[in-house]
């Protein structure tokens, strides 16, 4: 009887991500979805000439997914966690096999404060963000405009990533540093 409710549960669940996809494809030109199981609360836009590929990615609870005017955002990834936060005002660009956990911030732009400009100019620097395969991030890390993850790194939880991160390596800590490198398995050593 379990089995049951639970397989009645899981075919609800998907039903409604279905539901989810084809508004977003109708809601939103540039976003194609392949695949992909979108969990409920969900913001996904995309702006005037903006373009959102999800490919086989299982996108949980609450996340936010946005590419604004003419901005890009490929995601590849294995799955992204409950809450956590894509921002692209340029490209981001995740790959296959990637894990992101709960709560987890990818932006490619940042205030530019220089210029002594006030805040509310609205002023900003962009650069691309791209993730290699393979690669996780852990619960509430960060990673900031301009950065490259390579193949199969580790970023730890909590970690503020503000640099490249060369492939097979595992970094922690604000900013993250290199702690060791990640095993050929792909788990950490």
């Amino acid at each position: 009887m379990r089995r049951i409710v639970r397989g009645a549960g899981r075919a609800a669940f998907l039903a409604a991500s279905a539901v989810r996809v084809n508004y977003l494809r109708l809601a939103f030109p540039g976003v194609e979805i392949t695949g992909s199981v979108i969990g409920p609360g969900c913001e996904i836009r995309a702006g005037a000439g903006a373009r959102i590929v999800l490919d086989g990615v299982i996108v949980g609870r609450g996340c936010q997914i946005i590419a604004g005017p003419s901005a890009s955002v490929h995601i590849a990834a294995e799955s992204i966690g409950p809450h956590s936060v894509l921002v692209a005002r340029e490209r981001i660009e995740i790959g296959d096999g990637c894990l992101l956990a709960e709560m987890v911030v990818v932006r490619d732009s940042d205030h530019d404060r220089s210029g002594g400009l006030p805040l509310r100019a609205g002023a900003h620097r962009t650069s691309s963000v791209h993730i290699g395969p393979e690669v996780w991030l852990g619960a509430r890390a960060t990673v900031l405009s301009g950065v490259r993850i390579g193949a199969g790194a580790t970023v730890g939880a909590g970690a503020v990533v503000t640099r490249d991160v060369p492939p097979g390596i595992t970094v922690a800590g604000v900013p993250a540093t290199t702690i060791r490198p990640t095993s050929p398995s792909g788990g950490s050593s």
